[in-house]
């Protein structure tokens, strides 16, 4: 998927420092982040703003509505945008991108800690 002019990146996670940090970075290679500090604001921005986000970089572990079952919305509510899961157990997160339910969603996985090098690779690929 190509973002074409849209560099709109939703990032989800419940550590601010981690958002913190990933938009710094992002915004270092011009793109632009969207932040939300947990799942159900993560979903609300993604239903009011799909067409202008190009990627949603999403933490697995978070309280309330975990990553999985953000996930899961994305892929019940057919939105056209692919998912960067991060997480600190990345052998989860390949696991949960092997399952046959997400097998049509462009997924892609990176381990926390990351650095700037691996996100920014990882993003490019995927926006």
């Amino acid at each position: 998927m190509s973002c074409n002019n849209n560099k709109n990146i939703l990032i989800i996670d419940d550590d601010i420092s981690v958002v913190s940090i990933t938009t710094r970075i992002i915004e270092r290679f011009n793109y632009h982040g969207i932040t939300a500090l947990d799942g159900e604001s993560g979903l609300e921005i993604l239903r009011d703003r799909c067409d202008e986000i190009c990627l949603v970089i999403l933490d697995l572990s978070m309280p309330g509505m975990d990553g999985y079952s953000v996930l899961l919305k994305i892929k019940e509510a057919n939105y056209p945008v692919p998912v960067l899961i991060i997480s600190g157990l990345e052998e989860d997160a390949a696991e949960l991108i092997a399952r046959n339910e997400f097998k049509f969603m462009s997924l892609r996985s990176l381990g926390k800690p990351y650095d700037m090098n691996a996100l920014i690779r990882v993003v490019q690929e995927l926006a």
